[in-house]
């Protein structure tokens, strides 16, 4: 299954804006996982 581009981006606004609303504790280390294989969209 290839990755969007934009889901991954909409993923990563979600946890930026999670950070951004206090929802973890300032020494919270945050981790997303990105699955598939890097490169150019088919």
């Amino acid at each position: 299954m290839r990755l969007d581009r934009v889901y991954v981006a909409k993923m990563m606004y979600g946890v930026y804006d999670l950070v951004a609303q206090g929802r973890f504790a300032p020494v919270t280390t945050v981790l997303a996982v990105v699955t598939g294989p890097p490169g150019p969209q088919a």
